[in-house]
This record gives C-alpha cells, structure tokens and sequence, in this order.
C-alpha cells in the first residue's frame, strides 16, 4: 500500500503537469490512504504521511521551501485519511449490511467522500502560498485551486471507497482482474475506432456489475475512470480537443454520475446474490426438517400400526376364551338362572362379540399397506368388478340398483386395496337405505386436473353436515345398529387406502337424500 501510494500520487502529479496542464481529474492517494488507515488502524497516518512526503519530495524536490511545504502537505494528507478512515469506521455497517434502497447507504457514502476533503484541501494552497511554491494566491486562484483540489479529492475517495468495501470479504478470483484488463482495452479500442463510441463502455461496467456484482462494479468505476482520465491528458478519447477546465468538469461528472449507477446496479445484484443464498439456505433447512418430521412421523405411525396389529391379534386368542366359558356356564346354569341373571349373561356374550368385531375391525385398519402388495398398473374398472362380485349377495338382498358411468383409466395402485376401497364404499351405500325405497347406487370416474376423481352416490339415509369431520375416523358409528352391523371402521380404512396412493377423499351429503363419497387418485 506504501507504494501503491506513492506510484499513484506520482501519476496524479505527471498527470497534472500535462500539457494543457493541471488535468488532476481524481486524487486516489485520498482513498488508498483511508485504506491504509483500515488496514493498520491509528498506526497507518504515519504511513500515509510518509508515503505523501515521499511522492511529494520525488517531484518537487528537498530545497528548503519545498521541504517545509511538503512536510505540510503530508501532514494535510494524513488527516485527510484520518478523517476518512473514522467515517468509513462510522458507517461500515450501513455500507456493508443496509438494504439497497436504505439511505443510509448514500448519505454514508457521501459525508466519506466530501467531509475529509471540505475539511482539509482549503489548507494545500495557504501551505504552498507561505511556501513560495505556486504562482501569487488571489482570491481568485485560492478559488479554483481549492475546487479543483476537492473534486480530485472526492472522486478519489468515491472511486477506492467502493473497492475498499467490496473487496472486504477477501480477494477476488482471477477471473475478475482478467476481466477488468478486459474492459480497459475494450474502452481503448472503442475509443480508437471513434470517440463517439465511447458510451459503450457503460455496457462492460453493466456487465462487471451483473458478473460480479458490488466488487466488480466498484472495481470497474476505478478502472474505467483511469482510462478515461489518462485519454484526457493525452488528448484521446471522447474528451479530445476540450480545454482543461471542461475536460475536468465533464470527467467528474462522468465518474460520479456513471459510478452512482453502476455502484447501485452492483448492489442489486449484491442484494439478489444474498436474498437467492438466504432463501436457498432457508429451502435446505426446511427440507432437512421436514425429512427429520417425515422420518420421525414414519417411525412413529409404522410402531402405532404395529401396535395396533398385535393388541388386534393376540388380544382375539384370550377374548374368544371368555366367549367360550361365558356360553358354556349360560348352557349348563341356564335353567337356575333367573331372568335377569340370564340377561347379565347375554350382555356378557354381545359385549364379547363385539369387542371381538372392533378387533376384527382394528386388524384389518392395520394391515393397509402392509401387505407387501407393490403398486402395479391397476385396471380400475376390473377392480370395481371385483367388488361387486364380492358385494352381490347383499345387492340381491337389497334389490338395489348399480350404475357405472364414465371412462376408467389403468393406474398405479395397489388391487387388492383398490377392491377394499370400492367394496366398503358400495357396501356403505347399500347398508344405509330407505326402507320403503330401492337403493339406486351411481359408481362414476372422470379425468381431473393431474388424476383422476372417482365418486360413489347413493339415494339412502344421508348425513348430517355437523358429522362429516367424524365420518373417517376410527370407530366413529354415525347411525344405530339397526341399519348394518359393524365397528365404524369401513371408512377409515377407505381414507388410509386413498392416503396411501396419494389421493384425498371427501363427502357431500344431505339427510334423507343420498349421500356421495368422492375420492381422487392421481
């Protein structure tokens, strides 16, 4: 940074002695300096002022007067650097975490590159003045080399600022120094070929800035700038042939204005970098969670299930035991029991009988899925046909009516289940009648978005809206025994065999006028 000081302070200076002369457009001795403050802390102003009275010497020499002024000088610089560096400290956070559109970002930017300037360059000319190492100081003169110091100063600090806080994170790839050389000699070349042309640059500084966002924007300002600050002095480029005062005024007011755009372009894309990791993070946490939640659950409903098939099926040994005994002490005490006392044993056997149902029932819930059946490319219809087969007695009984509507689709299911689901469906439909009215039953399937809906209607006793949230839970009887036997787990298993093949299934109904069971499978 010693001699990054130096050899650009030197630049800037040979610059300057050009002819038409004094073409000082940017001073980036005032940004390296803050960065040499950044790096090495208080300890760095004696850096920068040792760096200054270096450059200075090697171009002004070491006569007396010159000396003294050159002392003064590097004094100036240093707090300068001082002043940037505790402003650069002050906002750090708002340049380096605030939102783009955050104001804070500017006004931070802003009070670096102006504050230290405003507060020191009024002072070089009264040094070189007192020193005798300029021309008579007029009040005029005082004017203009004081303008003409603090625009070199701000566009200094404005064009190493943004590199200083880009570049913080670390040092950039080799692809991005390769692609700054590559915008120089892309802005020569097109400069060469026709000033006129020369805009077209702002495109490769779009380009830093879409590439390599907030770095490569600052990075590309700098370089873009020295480029065209160098044409200037030797009369190329866009600004050939303009005096000196215009040349100067037009190239800050390229570098701020251009710089302002890209920089906020390089923030953008700063922004939508961080949003897009932040948001790809925030997609791998909660797929990690729920995968843990997934496995979890699985582990926790395959011991449920596992639960529930042993409690169903060696609960059955013992239950059918005491059945047993409770029948062959009703058969040999029967005739010196009185009444009630045969009533208490009759109440005993249909309590055994129907926890041996519910039982029964219980194992068959827990054996969905786990069959070891693969899900294979299933014929629907043949399904369906199957389960009426199955169901015809009570269909004959019942003298109800079956309709089939519809085109039915091949899928990948499991037949077995498939069959339960179409049997307990019809088998509900034809329990749940009117009396004095045949059952009429309407089996349909119809393609949906992305699957397939399948439904069963029927014109029996209905179902209250307020009982649908019971309907497919297990063991949840909505109508008296009267109507059919059962534990009240038919449609329960109905909702597990749909869950299973990734469908849902629902109810529409209404009291005394049918009832319809739709489920989708996909």
């Amino acid at each position: 940074m010693f001699a990054a000081y130096i050899a650009t302070a030197i630049g800037g200076m040979t610059l300057a002695s050009l002819p038409p002369g004094n073409l000082t457009v940017f001073w980036l001795p005032a940004g390296i300096g803050v960065a040499v403050l950044l790096v090495l802390g208080r300890r760095g102003t004696v850096v920068v002022a040792a760096a200054s009275f270096t450059a200075n010497g090697l171009m002004m020499g070491d006569q007396g007067q010159v000396l003294l002024a050159t002392a003064l000088s590097a004094a100036v610089d240093s707090l300068q650097s001082w002043l940037g560096w505790s402003l650069l400290r002050r906002h750090w956070d708002n340049l380096v975490g605030a939102p783009v559109h955050d104001p804070r970002r500017l006004r931070g930017l802003a009070s670096i590159c102006l504050i230290p300037p405003l507060a020191t360059v009024w002072l070089l000319p009264l040094i070189h003045d007192l020193a005798r190492t300029a021309g008579p100081l007029t009040l005029h003169a005082f004017l203009e080399r004081t303008l003409m110091l603090l625009l070199a100063d701000t566009s200094g600090l404005f064009l190493v600022v943004p590199v200083v806080v880009g570049f913080s994170a670390g040092w950039p790839a080799m692809r991005l120094p390769a692609a700054l050389a590559l915008l120089a000699v892309a802005q020569v070349a097109v400069s060469a070929i026709d000033p006129l042309l020369a805009p077209l640059a702002l495109l490769g500084l779009a380009l830093m800035a879409f590439i390599f966002q907030f770095p490569g924007a600052a990075a590309g300002n700098l370089v873009c700038a020295t480029v065209m600050v160098v044409q200037a002095a030797f009369d190329l480029g866009p600004l050939r042939g303009q005096g000196t005062a215009q040349a100067i005024v037009v190239l800050n007011l390229t570098i701020v204005g251009v710089g302002i755009a890209v920089l906020y372009m390089g923030l953008l894309q700063d922004e939508q970098h961080r949003m897009r990791a932040t948001l790809r993070d925030e997609v791998e946490r909660r797929t990690r969670q729920l995968e843990e939640r997934s496995r979890a659950l699985a582990a926790s409903n395959g011991e449920l299930e596992q639960f529930a098939y042993i409690i169903s099926h060696d609960l059955r040994q013992p239950l059918r035991m005491i059945a047993s005994y409770v029948k062959l002490l009703d058969t040999r005490l029967k005739e010196r029991l009185a009444a009630d006392e045969q009533d208490f044993f009759e109440y005993v056997r249909s309590g055994a009988s129907r926890m041996d149902q519910m039982l029964v029932s219980l194992l068959e819930y827990s054996r969905v899925g786990r069959s070891g059946e693969p899900m294979v490319e299933t014929d629907c219809r043949a399904q369906l046909d199957e389960a009426l087969q199955y169901l015809e007695p009570a269909i004959q009984d019942a003298q109800a009516e079956i309709r089939i509507e519809g085109v039915w689709p091949i899928l990948t299911a499991s037949p077995n289940e498939m069959v339960r689901l179409f049997q307990n469906l019809i088998g509900n439909a034809v329990k749940y009648r009117v009396a004095d009215r045949a059952p009429l039953i309407t089996v349909s399937a119809r393609p949906t978005d992305g699957g397939w809906r399948f439904a069963v209607s029927d014109n029996g006793i209905g179902i209250d809206a307020d009982q649908f949230d019971r309907l497919f839970k297990v063991f949840q009887r909505l109508h008296p025994a009267k109507y059919a036997d059962g534990a009240g787990v038919g449609l329960a298993v109905c909702r597990k065999i749909v869950e299973r093949h990734g469908g849902r299934i629902e109810v529409d109904s209404q009291p005394g006028q049918g009832s319809t069971f739709a489920f989708t499978l996909p």
